[in-house]
């Protein structure tokens, strides 16, 4: 007479590890989140790319408006460098995402470089 409820809560997948959890059948939830990252991904490395290059533009321009100044050269080479350290932190910001999603079998589509 007692009956259990079984609850679905969708289906999770390693090809790492194929059998750690069990399966369900359904895989909607699985594609929703893979399209809410890539577009998360790709929001964010737009929007970083953006503002890497306003700010290296900033630098430069203040670099060349500089005319002798010292102080002004070294604020412009200051914003220059932080330009160059933000391109790298973004870059392996999104390697370690990309690593980090394929190994727990998410295949994101933000951008080409990420297939």
């Amino acid at each position: 007479m007692k009956q259990l409820l079984a609850l679905s809560l969708g289906e999770v997948k390693n090809p790492v590890i194929p059998n750690a959890v069990p399966q369900t059948g359904l895989t909607a939830y699985t594609g929703d989140i893979e399209g809410l990252i890539s577009v998360i991904l790709g929001t964010i490395t737009i929007v970083a790319s953006v503002a890497l290059l306003i700010y290296l533009a900033m630098g430069a321009f203040t670099y060349i408006t500089a005319g002798g100044d010292e102080k002004a050269a070294t604020k412009a080479k200051g914003m220059i460098t932080d330009a160059v350290i933000g391109l790298i932190i973004v870059v392996a910001s999104m390697t370690i995402t990309t690593i980090i999603l394929k190994i727990f079998g998410l295949d994101i589509k933000a951008l080409p470089w990420y297939s």
